[in-house]
């Protein structure tokens, strides 16, 4: 047996993935804004918490963690619930503003607090929360002048909590009225085919997004649009792919032939999804640089795993297959190298500017694993 030929496929494809001068020499983005590498701060359309005044009967609080207070009102508790959102204190601010309504639901005559629960609660990362608070605000004042960008708000939680069937529509009524500015009206186009592309629809969610990404181009020289758009546009077309490539499976395939097809397919599949987050992480663009970052990695490792699990040469068995997957194992450390280097390099870019949250959480901990790997196959190597 010779294993190395039979695994000749399988290099030319690893070589494929290696960008041309690095990790950082793929092209970047036809777009204005930072220079490749800078981390700029997220400028999508934002709602600012409300501002209302009033009073209420105060309540006995006794020793009360929350507010601090022996005794409070439903204005005690607006103004606690502000400064704790000014001072970027979010779980406290929603549970300020939720106590707010909860006791004091006649005192919110225009739905502020209810609105700013949402917005505490999406900084918070708390997306179901914030989708509850969103939706309760537009049943409560449906003729709210802020309602097409509530629809909005409540679309993007609800479609980071994994509830796409739900957001369609309030993201499709957004569209239909009440988004005046084109910033606006392009990231509920991106969200409607975000929400295709989780409840299965590629095809339509790549066409969609695919026609965003050729918009933006061309509007590259105006002030309609910020990176924040070109960035998301750009994660969302990897996620396509990504999902795509694990799609493409060696379920029941015990050809050769067959399976080397599968995995170049699989192989162009992860290069499109690869162009598409690293584009994305030189956009800079707080919201999407540790998303992308982390995707990246992963999409390494996954193929890894891919391409050592994909089916072996007939006629293989006993101690030649062992040989055969070691090969296979040698020849694809270099995916791991190349998912440690795009976690460092985003990690080291998320320091630097303070990004914190999941998806840092997520590298952290990958970059663990991959060391931990790394020094397996060493092991292996050696012995």
């Amino acid at each position: 047996m010779r294993p190395l030929a039979a695994c000749r496929m399988t290099a030319i494809v690893l070589l494929g993935l290696a960008p041309r001068g690095g990790w950082a020499a793929v092209p970047t983005v036809a777009a204005p804004g930072p220079a490749v590498g800078a981390v700029v701060e997220s400028d999508r359309s934002a709602l600012p918490p409300l501002r209302i005044q009033g009073q209420a009967t105060a309540l006995p609080a006794g020793r009360d963690l929350l507010t601090g207070l022996d005794r409070y009102t439903a204005g005690d508790l607006w103004d606690l619930g502000s400064r704790a959102f000014d001072a970027c204190e979010y779980d406290r601010a929603l549970a300020l503003y939720e106590r707010l309504v909860a006791l004091f639901p006649e005192w919110d005559e225009d739905g502020g607090a209810r609105f700013n629960a949402g917005l505490a609660a999406e900084r918070a990362r708390q997306p179901s929360r914030a989708a509850e608070h969103y939706l309760a605000y537009l049943a409560g004042w449906p003729g709210a002048s802020d309602v097409a960008h509530v629809r909005v708000s409540a679309g993007r939680m609800l479609l980071a909590a994994g509830r796409p069937a739900e957001a369609k529509p309030l993201l499709l009524a957004a569209l239909a009225g009440g988004l005046r500015e084109e910033a606006d009206r392009f990231e509920a186009r991106a969200l409607l085919a975000q929400a295709d592309m989780d409840t299965g629809r590629l095809d339509a969610a790549e066409q969609a997004l695919s026609d965003l990404a050729g918009h933006y181009r061309t509007h590259r020289e105006s002030t309609l649009y910020s990176p924040y758009h070109g960035a998301m546009v750009r994660y969302l077309l990897g996620e396509v792919h990504r999902l795509r490539a694990e799609a493409v499976t060696f379920d029941d395939v015990d050809d050769r032939a067959l399976a080397e097809a599968q995995l170049e397919r699989k192989a162009r599949l992860v290069l499109d999804a690869q162009r598409e987050y690293l584009e994305t992480i030189r956009f800079g663009v707080r919201d999407w640089v540790a998303p992308a970052g982390y995707r990246l990695g992963e999409l390494y490792r996954r193929f890894r795993v891919d391409v050592i699990d994909s089916p072996s040469p007939r006629g293989l068995t006993g101690e030649d297959e062992a040989v055969y997957r070691d090969v296979l194992r040698e020849q694809t450390t270099v995916l791991l190298i190349k998912a440690r280097e795009c976690y460092r390099k985003v990690l080291d870019r998320a320091a630097k500017v303070n990004i914190r949250g999941e998806w840092v959480d997520r590298m952290r901990a990958s970059l663990r694993e991959i060391d931990g790997q790394l020094i397996a196959e060493r092991v292996r190597t050696d012995i």
